[in-house]
């Protein structure tokens, strides 16, 4: 495995300790009447899905993708 294949799994696998962490919680639920734990619960979910989606912002900052669409630079004889 490359570098960047490696990173793409680690990313994956914090995602789905997010999703552990959000479905860990869900119990809290039953016993609390205010917003934050919904919000707690959303947030570890929205994260979750994003990293096991494969965080593209995340992991093209890390390894970014060479450019084969540039033009070719041409030296000057100097």
């Amino acid at each position: 495995m490359k570098a960047p294949e490696i990173f793409g799994l680690i990313v994956r696998l914090l995602g789905l300790f997010f999703f552990y962490r959000a479905v860990e919680t869900l119990p809290m639920l039953a016993g609390m009447n205010s917003p934050l734990p919904i919000f707690y619960i959303g947030m570890h979910f929205f994260l979750a899905w994003w990293l096991i989606g494969g965080a593209k912002q995340l992991t093209q900052r890390a390894y970014p993708e060479p450019k084969s669409d540039a033009p070719p630079v041409e030296k000057t004889g100097g």
